[in-house]
């Protein structure tokens, strides 16, 4: 049953890909399956039927939607006609096995990342255990006022298994999926100028009989000129540089990794990228569905994560203008159905943390840069793309990453500014240094780079600035210079905004999932040798990313098929497994309804959930003020607050709690017992 999901999916694809090319079809049908998700798990919480057979029935809905569909669609996709040389078939082929890789290791390893055991996971658990995505008490805010857009996918996935995180990974892989296909459509707008050049392909009398998948196969025929019977087929549209994309991606050290986590990163970042092939296909044919796809996107985007303040906007923006050149009748539409979709997916959420923290964003992290004035935002913009930029391209040369270094503080200087100013540096992180990164971080899903795609990156935005002598030239690269500025721009906005923290380059997953068409653009143009050996290079710069997961190995002593799931859940804290092994008993001896949870913001909630599977949720408790002496204590306290857990004993006005262990255990909690009242 944890698996109906993905089924329904399937089965949503199958019926579009009859009348839609394939990535459009896989793409429309993720964002149905995604947005069902999403509002099935509103409206059964509100019914208050948030189990496994409510959401059930709503996948049984949305599979008999698709089969009525199934009746309209009935002439067969013609298919899709590619350029297929041996290259592309050996970088598809490539790309093809690096996802089956991850897919095994989806399936077989445990989530474990840091905070998918903090708040991703638990909120879920607290979610199917209540059979409500109200809010409830907790020490850990981010599990109530964070976008829950990719955890309601795996609530699915999680209750109709029986409250078993066995396919959870999964949310991640297909966003993994759904961004390479996404990747695969954008990349050849930005090679045809021809597409924007041409406002006669666009009237209205094509528009209604060109095909959904005709972009990939070519150019329409002119207006009220059909092709006649017997005339040969559309022209092909050479595939490079979709191959390119998608192989880049594949081998992203970043993108590999988290394909296999219960992050939302990659999530988030195949919405973003749908937004934007999906308006590119909106711009080029005129069709309002594909508008709608767009804007669909973009709502869901918003849905599940905050990030998405970030990267959206200029999305928006820029598609906004593309409307007002090409598209200006239909923006109007477009516009009210963008206020209503997000109203949909992202107002539930925003209202609950009204109520709850007075913002419709939810708590306040301090994530944002501190400006007072117009020249600090200069400054601190600067100063923080240098940061990002020098983080992104560090690697395993300890040469490079010296001359990183540097630059860094170079530039601070001459900006008068400190390297770990808290105007601009999150204060919970470590401070910044290149010269600290280790071998393991460089196969970690929390700090992975992407040296070889950055600097590919920098070399297309290079190419693409350099001048041209032909006019015609020129013009042929107008698409990748607004595209190149629009990644500009939205870079630049997230070092304006975001204060710097080491876990920036998890956060920059979306950006080089969009970049990526455009270096895809930029190699596909260079000599056959060259993109031979930057194949090659790809792929063994992702290797050990894809067999050394620092969190999932496939091989090695910490292999996911030599280490029990249960220590894979601990793979990033193996010290606090015997003491969460302890808590675990402890707690079975009392009961979960007489046991406390103390908890503070960075909590590791979900193992306990493992190992007790408990019938009624964990509860946070906090200890009582005078005036509510005489309220029930529970038995047993589990407290991970350093407040409490340097002492052995505590003194209630209500009761005396004695700690068992007198040793101190980082990231464990300690146990006091209730002893009198």
């Amino acid at each position: 049953m944890g698996l109906l999901p993905g089924l329904a999916w399937l089965l949503a694809f199958a019926v579009l890909q009859r009348s839609y090319s394939l990535t459009l079809a896989l793409g429309l049908s993720g964002l149905a399956a995604y947005a069902w998700s999403f509002l099935s798990v509103e409206w059964c919480s509100a019914l208050g039927q948030l189990n496994a057979i409510g959401l059930g029935l709503c996948w049984v809905l949305f599979i008999a939607a698709f089969v009525l569909l199934r009746i309209r669609f009935r002439n067969a996709n013609p298919g899709n006609r590619f350029l297929w040389t041996i290259e592309k078939r050996l970088f598809i082929g490539t790309s093809v096995l690096i996802a089956l890789v991850t897919l095994l290791i989806a399936v077989v390893a445990a989530p474990n990342n840091w905070d998918s055991m903090t708040y991703h996971l638990p909120r879920v658990a607290q979610w199917a255990a209540r059979g409500s995505v109200g809010f409830y008490p907790t020490g850990i805010s981010r599990q109530l006022s964070q976008p829950p857009g990719s955890e309601y996918a795996m609530l699915h996935t999680y209750v109709l298994s029986g409250a078993s995180d066995r396919w959870v990974n999964l949310v991640q892989w297909s966003g993994g999926l759904m961004a390479t296909a996404a990747v695969w459509r954008i990349a050849p707008y930005l090679g045809s100028f021809g597409f924007w050049n041409d406002r006669s392909k666009i009237s209205k009398p094509a528009e209604k009989t060109a095909s959904a998948g005709q972009m990939e196969r070519g150019p329409a025929p002119a207006p009220g000129s059909p092709p006649a019977p017997g005339s040969p087929p559309a022209p092909r549209w050479d595939s490079r540089a979709s191959a390119w994309a998608v192989l880049l991606l594949c081998c992203t050290p970043m993108f590999v990794l988290q394909a296999t986590s219960t992050q939302n990163d990659l999530v988030m970042a195949a919405l973003m990228a749908w937004a934007v092939a999906l308006g590119l296909d909106f711009l080029r044919q005129g069709r309002r569905m594909l508008g709608l796809a767009s804007v669909l996107a973009l709502a869901l985007g918003w849905a599940s994560k905050g990030t998405a303040w970030i990267y959206g906007p200029p999305i928006a923006m820029l598609l906004i203008l593309g409307a007002w050149k090409f598209q200006r009748q239909k923006l109007p539409t477009l516009m009210a159905a963008a206020l209503l979709l997000f109203a949909m997916f992202f107002g539930p959420e925003a209202l609950r943390n009204h109520r709850e923290f007075g913002s419709f964003l939810g708590q306040d992290y301090g994530l944002s840069n501190d400006y007072h004035s117009v020249a600090q935002v200069a400054k601190g913009t600067l100063a923080n793309s240098t940061k990002n930029i020098t983080f992104v391209l560090r690697g395993p040369v300890p040469v490079v990453n010296d001359a990183l270094e540097r630059s860094v503080h170079v530039v601070h200087g001459l900006l008068h500014l400190d390297v770990n100013d808290g105007a601009l540096h999150w204060p919970p992180s470590p401070g910044f240094s290149v010269l600290n990164t280790t071998p393991a971080q460089l196969v970690h899903e929390d700090y992975a780079p992407y040296s070889l795609l950055g600097v590919l990156l920098l070399f297309s935005l290079a190419g693409m600035a350099w001048p041209r002598t032909s006019a015609r030239e020129q013009s042929s690269r107008r698409p990748l210079w607004v595209y190149g500025g629009g990644l500009v721009l939205v870079f630049l906005f997230f070092s304006a905004v975001l204060r710097w923290q080491i876990w920036h380059d998890r956060l920059l997953l979306p950006f080089f999932v969009l970049a990526s068409p455009l270096v895809a653009v930029w190699i596909s143009q260079r000599n056959r040798v060259l993109r031979s050996i930057l194949g090659a290079v790809l792929f063994l710069s992702v290797t050990p990313a894809l067999l050394r997961n620092q969190s999932r190995p496939l091989f090695g002593e910490k292999s996911i098929f030599s280490v029990s799931r249960m220590e894979q859940y601990f793979a990033n804290q193996p010290d606090a497994y015997a003491g969460y092994a302890e808590a675990a008993a402890a707690i079975e001896q009392v009961g979960v309804g007489q046991t406390g949870f103390y908890q503070s913001g960075d909590t590791w909630e979900y193992p306990l959930w493992v190992m007790l599977h408990p019938q009624e949720p964990l509860r946070f408790w906090q200890p009582p003020v005078s005036d509510q002496a005489e309220a029930p204590l529970p038995a047993l306290v589990l407290s991970w607050k350093s407040e409490w857990n340097t002492r052995d004993s505590i003194h209630l006005d209500a009761g005396l709690y004695v700690r068992r262990s007198i040793e101190t255990r980082p990231g464990v909690p300690a146990l006091y017992d209730l002893v009198g009242r």
